[in-house]
């Protein structure tokens, strides 16, 4: 959970970074706007609306009339054509700012425009940087700057806000300081009734202007082809694209009336050398500035277009786009730490692809613009600090993790504990349900000091080589050697599932008898004393973590737990057992495991004595917990699985039957075992039993041959412990040991 919360404040951190330079920084800006060009350009065009028909003053314009500015009786004779034709709304993208040096031309405009009824007219604010076409210089006061008065019309402005990359995309509002804007005043004279509404919906704000393609979409004609009533596809091929006949009329007999008549007609120009023509999203092909960029007049077509259509887009406000952001980023910062740095790679990609998709379909069915840039940029960004925290961070404390658990558990189960990220072992202390196994070799000590070094130092490393791989291979952590002595531990890193680790630790030390049975042949055909383990299991809590100094650290176990399962690894020798177990362990292994109660013992340190149990094998019938079955049948056939019942007559030879079978076991020492004769043998004199006097040609040592012959005939046991020896006339038994606590009356 801790290390989730890192991973969502860095991925919060990255947000706010990424965010707060995409607001201060104009390059995250500048890719924006390009990728909102982009999308723009993946729509497409739209059909424009045929309603609206723009007379250019193009460059052949200009050269056929001569040098702007023209004489005003041009512009005369163009509207008296227009009003002639019946366009319902003609509306000037030029500036009319001062007298003429020709009064009577500005006389005969006037009146045309006076004819013409509602004729708009370009104004302009100059306190915006403007490169609008005009007659002189245009003012610098940061006024609103109107036509010359005697000319009437209507004045409407025609500003634009320019973005940092000097393209138009979005309008200067519907009306400022009381003037309405150029598209607003055209669409207020096309369809009056609509101006109440588009004043409640747009009113001061700014919005994105829904462009319908690149330059020349909409029906553009010559201005002189118009003034000489030219409509010749050959003289203007554009007519033959941009012109639609309408149906029933016959194209021989199409005339400029069918083109204008009840139209909004926009007078502008597209000439380069009147410097009128704008960078907008959509870029037109070729290479000179007039074909790529669009004329102001079309860019009034757009925005009118737009206004009638009311398919403006909104740029979604700061607010918005930093949470997004930040959204993109925690999803993808909370996924981080569950996977790999190629999963991780594949992850930030698929949430940029799905992200980039749903904001597609945002921007194209809701014409809503959010920020595509910064949420892109976080995730890279996440990618790199989260993925580099890692590694200079948990991973360096993962190598120390890994380093300090291959001292204890196998290579294959380092690997497996850290292969889960979100469950990296810690070792830091905590408290944790655990099953302690003890060991210890019986006599070893005094039997060390009767051995050649070499030999001592051979067996108990080939010893503790099995022994240890036998707890790696059951997943366990090998604590510490003490010693001969193993001390193992489950729970303590890994599983935190109690009834396995039991079992496991169960199945650890049935294997090391079994093993140790394996290893007592190889020695005795060397001609090497045989030894004999005793084991001791219990489970409960225990502190688990890294103790010592910082010269020297142990990933290892404390607590009354750990000194339980030690006192029941010696009690085996008073109770002439292999395996014990405490009451614990019992309640968690008993459905799986074959154990006999031993009672209630005293243990040293301990004030109130313990119920314990002798471990033996599987119960017959249940199926191996752990996915392997065998198929040894011991004597009495409720038990399949392992035996500890079958060690004692494969090492030392059969022994003699009295009744049912008895089997040898691997008794520790005693000093008053009782001989085939039913005399008692002095401490440390040889016993015969069957024929285990000789094994591999050498006389076992008088101290461990005697034990073998000691048994049991207490009926009181479930099951016989593994290690009874050969009965015969005369053998003593062991006093009964008591029944489980639910048995006791």
């Amino acid at each position: 959970m801790k290390r989730t919360l890192i991973y969502l404040l860095m991925g919060l951190g990255v947000a706010i970074f990424v965010s707060v330079t995409g607001l201060v920084w104009s390059v995250p800006q500048r890719v924006e706007l390009s990728l909102y060009n982009q999308r723009m350009e993946t729509l497409g065009a739209r059909v424009p609306n045929k309603q609206i028909v723009i007379i250019d003053i193009d460059e052949a314009s200009m050269d056929r009339v001569g040098t702007w500015p023209w004489r005003r009786s041009v512009h005369a004779d163009l509207l008296h054509k227009l009003r002639g034709w019946g366009a319902k709304v003609i509306a000037y993208d030029v500036y009319f700012l001062k007298e003429s040096p020709f009064p009577e031309d500005d006389a005969r405009h006037a009146a045309e425009i006076k004819e013409a009824k509602d004729v708009v007219i370009a104004s302009m604010f100059s306190d915006q940087y403007t490169t609008k076409l005009g007659e002189d210089d245009s003012p610098s006061t940061p006024t609103l700057i109107t036509p010359l008065a005697m000319l009437g019309g209507l004045p409407a402005y025609v500003n634009y806000s320019h973005d940092m990359d000097a393209q138009i995309r979005r309008s200067n509002g519907l009306q400022r300081q009381g003037a309405n804007s150029f598209a607003y005043q055209v669409v207020k004279l096309w369809q009056p009734e609509r101006a109440p509404a588009l004043e409640a919906r747009y009113g001061l704000d700014q919005y994105l202007l829904h462009f319908s393609g690149p330059p020349q979409s909409y029906v553009t004609v010559s201005y002189t082809n118009v003034l000489n009533e030219v409509l010749d596809p050959r003289a203007d091929p554009r007519l033959n694209e941009l012109i639609e006949v309408p149906a029933g009329v016959n194209p021989e007999k199409f005339t400029y009336k069918d083109l204008f008549k009840d139209k909004i007609v926009l007078i502008g120009s597209s000439a380069g050398s009147l410097h009128d023509v704008f960078a907008t999203p959509f870029v037109g092909s070729g290479d000179s500035a007039k074909v790529r960029n669009m004329a102001g007049v079309e860019i009034h077509a757009n925005h009118i277009d737009t206004l009638l259509r009311g398919d403006e887009y909104v740029d979604a406000p700061g607010w918005q786009n930093i949470a997004v952001t930040i959204v993109v980023s925690l999803l993808f910062a909370s996924l981080i730490g569950l996977v790999g740095p190629l999963t991780g790679l594949l992850a930030a990609v698929t949430i940029g692809i799905a992200y980039l998709t749903l904001n597609g379909l945002i921007f194209s069915t809701q014409h809503y613009w959010l920020n595509l840039f910064d949420p892109l940029v976080a995730l890279g960004v996440d990618y790199g600090v989260l993925f580099a925290y890692r590694f200079f961070v948990e991973e360096r404390e993962k190598r120390r993790v890994r380093g300090t658990l291959n001292r204890y558990v196998s290579p294959k189960a380092v690997t497996e504990l850290l292969k889960d990220e979100s469950a990296m072992p810690s070792l830091r202390s905590q408290r944790r349900l655990v099953t302690i196994l003890f060991s210890d070799i019986a006599g070893f000590t005094t039997m060390s000091e009767q051995m050649p070094v070499d030999e001592v130092e051979r067996i108990l490393n080939e010893y503790l080589t099995a022994m240890t791989q036998i707890v790696f291979d059951n997943d366990g952590t090998l604590d510490k050697y003490i010693g001969d002595a193993v001390m193992a531990v489950w729970g303590n890193v890994g599983s935190t599932d109690p009834a396995g680790n039991a079992l496991r630790a169960s199945k650890t030390a049935i294997e090391m008898q079994e093993k140790l049975s394996e290893l007592r042949q190889k020695w005795l055909s060397e001609g090497m004393v045989p030894l004999q383990v005793r084991i001791g299991l219990n489970t409960g809590e225990a502190l688990c973590g890294n103790f010592g100094s910082p010269l020297k650290m142990d990933f290892t176990v404390i607590g009354d737990t750990v000194n339980t399962a030690a006192r029941l690894e010696g009690l085996n020798k008073d109770m002439n057992t292999n395996i014990m177990i405490s009451h614990s362990t019992y309640e968690l292994v008993k459905d799986h495991t074959t154990t006999r109660y031993l009672g209630p013992i005293s243990a040293k340190g301990k004030a109130e004595k313990i119920l314990v149990y002798e471990l033996s094998g599987w119960r017959g019938g249940d199926s191996d917990v752990f996915g392997a079955k065998t198929q040894v049948t011991g004597q009495d056939g409720t038990m399949i699985g392992r035996r500890l019942t079958k060690m004692g007559s494969t090492i030392f030879g059969s022994g003699t039957r009295t009744g049912s079978q008895t089997l040898f076991g691997n008794r520790p020492p005693s000093d008053h075992a009782k001989t085939q004769t039913g005399q008692t043998a002095a401490p440390g004199a040889a016993t015969t039993v069957g024929q285990a006097t000789q094994a591999g040609g050498k006389t076992l040592p008088a101290g461990l041959r005697g034990d073998f012959a000691r048994t049991r005939t207490n009926s009181d046991a479930v099951n016989p412990p593994a290690d009874f020896g050969a009965t015969s006339p005369g053998t003593e038994a062991l006093p009964p040991v008591g029944k489980p606590p639910e048995a006791q009356a």
